[in-house]
Parts: structure tokens; C-alpha cells; sequence
């Protein structure tokens, strides 16, 4: 079933395909910023006239981020390019780095109507959620909410819907790409550095203690990865230790020297999540910055040029210059989706009983994949609405994995 997800060949497709782009560097080192911003641009203006080739109507879910308020930027100069049209469709919902007001500034510096989806009209989808799409379970919390502005986007007309999953690992850039500057100009843009969480010295954690590391010999840096803990919640069984002992042991065993960034952005994950979302919203969901092109072109640019001007995806704000607003192109902070996903939940009250009911997962735990007794206190807090943010990402797909194997009596 997940074998087109998860198969080998995606995977190195994608990573030859950064390889090469990254083998292509050096011959960019000496381009200006605003050259390199130029380019980004253009070449995503090339992903959106063939991807959307053949189409007259697109959306682009855009609640007021940067990444998706440049989309549905881009999206409207293809409109005009082409002769088509395009219009936005946001999630409505007030949370700790609000996008309602840069939403609204938004579409006023573009002229383009957004219409707006809330959580508690998402809620009907929870049932996508339980039951699963296309034979297999839904384990995306938000899911339900952008099938439910994915379908009021093909309502109005849309034939296809754009998303900008994958900018941030894309864009973002790496804080320890400075230590790749001259010493005492690495040591300056660290103190400089903006949009990142500041460790205790980011002097030493991002300007000199990258390049030291690029001394240690690489069987030194696979033992330590093989002394460090596992990545997986206090609740998971031998059948789920066995399953990241293993994939910590494949990717141990492909580092190379020197260490290359690969944005995989979760892509066979993504992949899938993509197609249940479109069988579900009965619409193609397109996601422009996962686009092999657009990631060859980025991952040919010096890592530290992301950075731009000593902010996080500098470069990438560069290249939005002009096309969004200024209070909007500069934001630092994000929305925090976890009051949409408990407005959500709290306006379904069945589906929340029913989940209840699944806390002690017995499928899974007859799999061995979870201890139930650990599982208990994390799940009832996200299902009240205590949970903080923490739980969404692991305690939700948990619970939707369960319900899907319940309905189905799977072993």
C-alpha cells in the first residue's frame, strides 16, 4: 500500500537530485545575493507555468505566511501571464502569531479575494480522519481543515490547489552554514543572526564549533550517532524501537564526508498525504516548492546565502520583494495551529468520544507498537484541549492509526 510512498527509488531520486545541485555550487559562490534572489524567483515562476499547464482556475491555501502569501503572489502573476485566474482560501482562526492581520494586508497589496474556512466548519471531515482515504490511515492532524478549504476551493471554481509545504526546510537555511565564512566574519553574522532560537553561544554553536566538527573523522561521527537516543515518545513499544532503530542504522550507514543538506521535507510522507487529501477534496493539490527543479536551483546556492542579510530564508524574503507586503515579507513569527485543531475537535463531540474511547489502542498495542499506559495521560490532555502544541504530532496520528485498524479488525 505504501510502497510508492516510501519506496527506495523516491528517496534517491530526491537525493541525487540535491547532489547534483549541490556538486554545482561552487561555481555559484561568486553571484551576488540579489543575483541569487533573481534567479529563485525566476525559477519558480518556470515551476508554475508547467505546473499548472493546461489548467485556467487555481487556488493557493494562503492563511497570511510568508511562503504562501509569495505562492499566491506568484499564482496571480501566472494568472495574468496565461490569461487565467487564481484566488486564495485561508483557515480562519486567531492563535499566537496571528495571520489574520497579514492576511487581510495581503489581500489588499494584491487586490485578490481569500475566502476563509474555520475549524469548527472543518469539523465534518474528522470522519476522513478516523476512517482513513484510499485504504490507509489519515495521520495529518490538520488534514481535515485543508481538505475542508481544498473542497471550497474546487466550489468556486478551482481545478487545482496549491500549498507551500516543503519552504521551510527549503528556505530557511542552517544557522551553522556561517561557520563556512571567514572566522571572525562567521562570528559577527552569528551574534547578528535573527529568527532562529539562540542557543547559549551562538558564537561557538553556529560560527566555530561547525568548523571544528569538519575535523572529526566520520567513523567518530556514526559512533556517536549510534550512542544517541532514539527520536520517538516515551510511549513507544518494541515493534516501533525496532522500526527507528533500524532507519537510524540506514541513515548512519549512508552519511558521507563532507555531511550534505538534503531538505527532504518528509517527502514520501508528503507524497502520500497529497493524494489522500486530493481523493478526499476532489481536487489536485499541487505543492510548487517540492518541486525537483526549484530544489536543485536552491541547493546549488552557498548554503550561508540563504541568510540573507542576517535573517532566517533571508534570500527567499529577497526574492519576495515587491510581491507581498513589507509587514508581511519581514514577519518572523508564525501561527501556531494547535487552537485550530482543538476549535476543530471541540466542534465534533462524537468524534471526540470516539476517540476517547481508542485511548488505551488496543490494535496497536497488540502490534507491540505502543505502551498504552504511557500513551494515557499525553492523549487525554490533547483531547481536552491541555495539550500546548506538544502531542498534536505524535498522539494524533497514534489515534488515527488505531481507529483505522479498529474499523477494519486489522492484526
Amino acid at each position: 500500500m505504501f510502497a510508492g510512498v516510501h519506496s527506495t527509488p523516491f528517496r534517491d531520486v530526491h537525493v541525487r537530485l540535491c547532489e547534483e545541485a549541490a556538486a554545482r555550487g561552487p561555481r555559484e559562490q561568486g553571484e551576488e545575493p540579489k543575483v541569487l534572489a533573481a534567479r529563485l524567483r525566476g525559477a519558480l515562476e518556470r515551476v508554475l507555468d508547467r505546473r499548472l499547464a493546461g489548467y485556467r482556475r487555481v487556488a493557493v491555501l494562503s492563511g497570511g505566511g510568508l511562503d504562501s502569501g509569495t505562492l499566491l503572489a506568484h499564482a496571480l502573476a501566472w494568472a495574468r501571464r496565461t490569461g487565467g485566474s487564481a484566488f486564495g482560501v485561508a483557515l480562519d482562526f486567531a492563535s499566537e502569531g496571528d495571520d489574520r492581520p497579514h492576511r487581510r494586508a495581503l489581500a489588499a497589496h494584491l487586490g485578490c479575494p481569500i475566502l476563509e474556512v474555520t475549524p469548527e466548519e472543518a469539523a465534518p471531515r474528522l470522519g476522513a480522519l478516523l476512517g482513513g482515504v484510499d485504504a490507509a490511515p489519515l495521520t495529518w492532524p490538520s488534514a481535515p481543515m485543508e481538505i475542508e478549504a481544498m473542497a471550497r476551493a474546487r466550489a468556486e471554481g478551482a481545478e487545482c490547489v496549491l500549498m507551500g509545504v516543503g519552504a521551510d526546510e527549503l528556505f530557511d537555511g542552517a544557522p551553522t552554514a556561517l561557520a563556512e565564512r571567514p572566522v571572525l566574519e562567521a562570528v559577527r553574522a552569528a551574534r547578528a543572526l535573527r529568527g532562529f532560537t539562540r542557543p547559549r553561544a551562538a558564537e561557538w554553536s553556529w560560527a566555530l564549533r561547525p568548523r571544528l566538527a569538519r575535523l572529526v573523522p566520520l567513523a567518530v561521527k556514526r559512533a556517536r550517532a549510534r550512542r544517541a537516543p532514539l527520536s520517538q515518545p516515551a510511549w513507544a513499544g518494541p515493534r516501533w524501537e525496532r522500526v527507528a532503530r533500524a532507519t537510524r542504522a540506514a541513515a548512519i550507514a549512508a552519511m558521507v564526508e563532507p555531511a550534505a543538506s538534503v531538505p527532504t521535507s518528509h517527502r514520501w510522507h508528503v507524497a502520500w498525504l497529497r493524494h489522500q487529501e486530493s481523493v478526499a477534496a476532489g481536487v489536485l493539490r499541487i505543492d510548487p516548492f517540492l518541486d525537483p527543479e526549484l530544489v536543485m536551483q536552491v541547493q546549488g546556492f552557498p548554503r550561508a546565502a540563504l541568510l540573507l542579510g542576517g535573517l532566517r530564508r533571508g534570500l527567499f524574503r529577497e526574492a519576495a520583494l515587491g510581491l507581498v507586503p513589507e509587514s508581511l515579507r519581514l514577519r518572523e513569527d508564525k501561527a501556531s495551529f494547535e487552537p485550530a485543531l482543538a476549535r476543530m475537535l471541540a466542534a465534533a463531540p462524537e468524534a471526540r468520544a470516539r476517540l476517547e474511547r481508542m485511548i488505551s489502542l488496543p490494535a496497536l498495542a497488540a502490534m507491540d507498537a505502543v505502551r498504552p499506559s504511557s500513551f494515557a495521560a499525553p492523549a487525554r490532555a490533547l483531547l481536552a484541549g491541555r495539550d500546548g502544541g506538544e502531542g498534536w504530532g505524535d498522539v494524533w496520528p497514534a489515534l488515527g492509526v488505531e481507529a483505522f485498524a479498529s474499523e477494519r479488525s486489522l492484526p
